[in-house]
């Protein structure tokens, strides 16, 4: 009995192992089934993910043939020339930082040495002509301003001297043996051949050599001597196709401002810019040649120094250009105001405005002639026709054509 009871017990340990047994077996089936699961569904991720990306790269060549849409339906092309702009606005700020290093780190501008400074032998009738001038007393004035700053403005009325005496002011102050030639811009042709005959004149010299006069289609009156040069608006731009920096110029002077052609707002425009880039280049000791290449090893280029420019009229608002965007803070320009008169004039109107001018100016001619004091009548009319006719009719009005007889030869293209 005890023998069978012992047998008995030990079945019973071996039947509890073997239910402990079961489980662990099962649920290692069950991990070995959940691995084969995971296996099977990678694969199928796997197949859907070849697939999708498969998709997606036939729709990205599809979408890249298109102009695909950025910010705000902006297309690629509007991005790049975004880009562009924010990128020369950069470069303008560099630029402008860099001027402003140059221009207010040193103040000090190019000055011809007092050695080179010229004297002019005059005749004792032309001193005492520019003695009476109101100009004359403020040379030291306008030759101070123009010294220390690269652009000038001068107001000054009618009579004063200005278009005739700053010229040799900067010849006697030896701009034109250090730096370069003086320019002065005239708006019409007339002007230019008469002011460098009467400048011939004071300064007792030859039409040609060191003073002279360049417009369309004359060319006689200018040589590789001529320091001084009375040009129109046109000649200077056509220069500027030739040399972009005007290197042969120390001084551009633009007489007559106030007329405001074409010509000269495309030169005041052009000049700004150069006065900027020449200045920087002296700073910098650069080259320049023609070529528009600037280089320090360049030996065929040469070495420029700063460009004055001088704006000069007689009835300018100054506002228009000390207050204008490309005369900035950079250039700082300086106003000379000539106040003065070398006669006094007094204005009158006419009560009403008549269209026929020619007949108006000739009743007044005939009023002056028999009622007021003897002294002479200057008549300001639009061409050469016009002249003629009403010196006509004066003569034969006042019966004065043995005396005051003009001919074509005399009157020129005036």
């Amino acid at each position: 009995k005890e023998t069978n009871e012992l047998l008995s017990i030990k079945n019973l340990g071996q039947k509890r192992k073997r239910e402990k047994a079961k489980p662990n077996n099962n649920k290692e089936k069950d991990e070995d089934n959940k691995e084969d699961i995971n296996e099977e569904n990678e694969d199928k991720d796997n197949s859907s993910i070849s697939s999708s990306s498969s998709e997606e790269e036939n729709n990205n060549k599809d979408d890249n043939q298109k102009p695909k849409p950025l910010i705000n339906n902006m297309t690629t092309e509007d991005f790049l020339n975004m880009l562009l702009i924010q990128k020369r606005k950069q470069r303008q700020i560099e630029e402008m930082e860099e001027i402003k290093e140059y221009l207010y780190g040193d103040n000090t501008l190019y000055v011809p040495n007092q050695k080179n400074s010229v004297l002019i032998k005059r005749k004792p009738e032309i001193n005492e002509q520019r003695e009476k001038l109101p100009i004359l007393s403020q040379e030291h004035d306008i030759m101070y301003a123009i010294n220390n700053s690269l652009v000038t403005i001068i107001c000054g009325e009618t009579g004063s001297g200005k278009s005739t005496q700053i010229p040799q002011f900067l010849y006697e102050g030896g701009y034109t043996k250090e730096i370069g030639k003086i320019a002065i811009t005239q708006p019409r042709r007339v002007a230019a051949r008469s002011l460098s005959m009467r400048l011939c004149e004071e300064m007792d010299m030859k039409l040609g050599e060191e003073v002279g006069s360049q417009i369309r289609y004359e060319t006689e009156n200018v040589s590789k001597k001529t320091e001084i040069k009375f040009v129109t608006d046109g000649i200077l731009l056509k220069e500027l196709e030739n040399d972009s920096l005007l290197s042969e110029y120390s001084v551009i002077i633009i007489d007559e401002a106030h007329e405001r052609t074409i010509n000269s707002d495309l030169l005041i425009g052009f000049i700004s810019q150069i006065l900027k880039i020449r200045y920087i280049l002296w700073k910098r000791k650069m080259k320049y040649n023609n070529n528009n290449n600037t280089d320090t090893n360049n030996e065929e280029g040469k070495f420029v120094l700063p460009l004055r420019l001088i704006i000069m009229s007689a009835t300018l608002r100054v506002t228009e250009f000390s207050e204008n965007k490309i005369f900035s803070n950079l250039l700082k320009p300086r106003i000379v105001e000539i106040s003065t008169r070398q006669y006094p004039v007094h204005i009158y109107h006419s009560k009403k405005t008549e269209n026929d001018y020619l007949n108006e100016a000739f009743k007044y001619c005939c009023k002056i002639h028999q009622k007021l004091p003897e002294g002479n009548v200057i008549v300001f009319l639009t061409g050469k026709r016009e002249i003629l006719d009403l010196c006509q009719k004066l003569r034969e009005e006042l019966e004065l054509s043995n005396l005051y007889r003009m001919t074509d030869a005399e009157l020129g293209d005036e």
